[in-house]
């Protein structure tokens, strides 16, 4: 706990400021978003756009925070992890690498279906955490730019990436579903699930449908007028020539 409140104790006056305006935001969305979505579909979607951005600022505040130390480069795997099972710093040190960006990797498949392959969220946090880990060894602020900071960088995303790919499971139903209405019709009907609603087209089993114009014969019989004899309908003979 001592490693944690010296090296992050200047963050939490920080923290706690950032969610004053994240509070008025979250308000915003919610009021917004009610006029076209459900309240609980709001409220989830105004939640997680806010939490993310409070999350991803966070870690860009973490990461590039200066320390008193002198900015080194580990390049050997294994450098940076062979001493956690004895020394509490280096476990400290392991465990905020481990998740860093792990909150990032389980929200946004929550909020954005093009997240939710875990293939694809562990790549973009790959190259995130080689992103920061360069800032850090340009910027000179005293930070360790190492490779096992990578690898674990990149483990704990895919452990939240995998969190959310079953939390969005659909048997699973932990987010409400998100209705998508396409534009109406020339008809007036609306196509949300494939099929068309308002069509009023039915057809009967068995009936034949008439092309239009088309001569409908009688059953052979003509009609007679009321009370009279039906007498079956007579071809006209061809006149001999």
């Amino acid at each position: 706990m001592e490693f944690l409140l010296h090296h992050f104790g200047r963050l939490i006056p920080v923290g706690v400021t950032m969610l004053i305006p994240a509070s008025a935001a979250w308000l915003m969305l919610v009021s917004r978003r009610r006029r076209r979505l459900p309240v609980r579909q709001a409220v989830t979607t105004a939640s997680l756009d806010t939490v993310i951005c409070l999350v991803i600022g966070w870690i860009l505040l973490l990461v590039a925070m200066p320390t008193a130390g002198e900015s080194r480069v580990h390049l050997i795997p294994g450098t940076d992890l062979l001493p956690v099972t004895a020394d509490d710093e280096a476990a400290w040190q392991f465990a905020a690498n481990l998740g860093l960006l792990l909150p990032p990797a389980m929200l946004l498949p929550l909020r954005w279906a093009w997240w939710r392959s875990i293939r694809r969220a562990t790549a973009w946090a790959f190259a995130a955490s080689c992103g920061i880990e360069l800032l850090q060894y340009v910027a000179a602020i005293g930070r360790v730019a190492s490779v096992d900071d990578v690898l674990v960088n990149t483990v704990g995303a895919m452990v939240g990436a995998t969190v959310a790919a079953w939390i969005t499971r659909p048997d699973v139903g932990v987010l409400p579903p998100v209705a998508h209405r396409r534009p109406a019709r020339a008809d007036g009907s609306h196509r949300t699930d494939g099929r068309t609603r308002g069509d009023t087209r039915v057809a009967s089993s068995g009936a034949r449908v008439a092309d239009p114009g088309a001569r409908v014969a009688d059953s052979g019989a003509r009609v007679a007028p009321s009370g009279g004899r039906v007498a079956p309908a007579r071809r006209p003979t061809a006149a001999p020539h």
